[in-house]
This record gives C-alpha cells, structure tokens and sequence, in this order.
C-alpha cells in the first residue's frame, strides 16, 4: 500500500530521476549506501527509467521538481508511491488545484496504473466529473457518515447524494 498526500510532497530541489531514486533506494532497502555494486546500481537505474516512463515524466528527468507544472510534480509523487510497488494506492485528491489540461493528463495517469497495471486505487476527490469517470464503485461520505455505496449511476441517479453534493434537480 503507498499513498499520496492532497499537498505535494516531493523533494522540489531536486531532479525528477533523484526524487524517484530516493524513493527506489528506500524501497530497496539501499537508502544512504555511499557505495553499490554494478547489479545494485544497474537495477536501481532501471527501476528509475521505468517508474518514469510509467507516470509520463522521462522527459523530464533531468528537470529539478520545483520547476515542473503542478500536474508534472503530482506525476512525480505518484512515482514516488509506485515506487513501493503497491498493490493498492490512496490518492488524496490528486487533480486539486491543477487545470482542464492538467487534470485530463492525471485522470488519464490514474486510468492507466488501475487498468493496465492492475493497482486498486482508493479516491479521495472533490471533481465528481474525475470520480464518476474513473470510478467503479463509489462511497458518498456527508458529515462522516455513509450517505451512500453504489456503482456511478447509482450514485448519480441517488436523490440524498444530489440534494447533498450535486444539487437537487428540479422535476
């Protein structure tokens, strides 16, 4: 399990492939070695390449953290996570704060790590568009209670889950 936080927490001062390193090195037991073998070196620079390349950021490797869009470092913190090799990853509102283009790009991010890797993901996320579109079950919390657990049409169709957080509909 490995999650994500609703504020980013990267390493800004650094470059996309050190912030994945960390997490690569801690994930394997490697953190702080002043000194690896080749294979050790070798396998963590794969594992590098390949967590890049999964959450679209190899382009950007050499790219200190701090200065990537909003959507790009949310990408490099669910590296980050993936870094884990999770089986189930909580995001906690991963599109706030982030643009049409932005939040299109970490939909699509979340899309592909459930369906071509096969990660259960737990949403924590305000944008229903996101929720309904990504979503196979959905749980509707109001004031900490359960207002409702269904599929999205379910969901949608739920007339306390309007009233509460989509707006009533006039007949």
């Amino acid at each position: 399990m490995a999650r994500t936080f609703q504020i980013t927490e990267i390493f800004p001062e650094l470059t996309v492939a050190m912030n994945l390193r960390i997490a690569v090195e801690a994930a394997t037991g490697h953190p702080m070695r002043p000194w690896l073998s080749t294979r050790e070196e070798s396998a963590i620079e794969g594992r590098v390449e390949e967590l890049m390349a999964q959450v679209g950021v190899a382009d950007k490797a050499g790219r200190l953290v701090g200065e990537l869009s909003h959507g790009d470092q949310r990408a490099v913190e669910m590296g980050l996570a993936l870094a884990l090799r999770p089986k189930l990853l909580l995001l906690d509102e991963p599109t706030a704060g982030m643009g049409d283009q932005e939040t299109e790009e970490i939909a699509e991010l979340m899309h592909r790590l459930h369906q071509q890797d096969g990660l259960t993901i737990v949403l924590i996320e305000h944008d229903m568009q996101i929720v309904f579109r990504l979503a196979d079950v959905i749980t509707v919390l109001d004031r900490g209670a359960v207002l409702a657990s269904g599929k999205p049409a379910e969901i949608a169709g739920n007339e306390a889950v309007q009233a509460a957080y989509l707006g009533k509909q006039d007949p």
